[in-house]
């Protein structure tokens, strides 16, 4: 399909802690951080697009794989973490 000529699978199926990843909206625009705004606006995945997974607070184990049930915290390029209001 399309999808797999325009974003190819990377063939490693193992997510881990302090792995950089994007976050792609059903619009096919991933999201994007601007000093304390969030939004998803391009279909680049570039610096500002790229978050890290990082553990909970206090389980700094990094490197582990991210499985179920775990409790993952986003920190963007600005070196602060994404927050849900609302």
């Amino acid at each position: 399909p399309l999808e797999e000529i325009l974003d190819p699978y990377p063939g490693e199926p193992t997510i881990c802690f302090g792995d950089n990843v994007f976050l792609r909206s059903f619009r096919g625009t991933y999201v994007d951080v601007e000093g304390t705004t969030v939004r998803a606006r391009w279909a680049d995945r570039g610096e500002w697009q790229r978050v890290r997974l990082c553990p909970a607070v206090g389980k700094e184990d990094t490197r582990r794989p991210v499985q179920h049930g775990d409790v993952v915290r986003l920190l963007a390029h600005t070196g602060k973490f994404l927050v849900v209001v609302g």
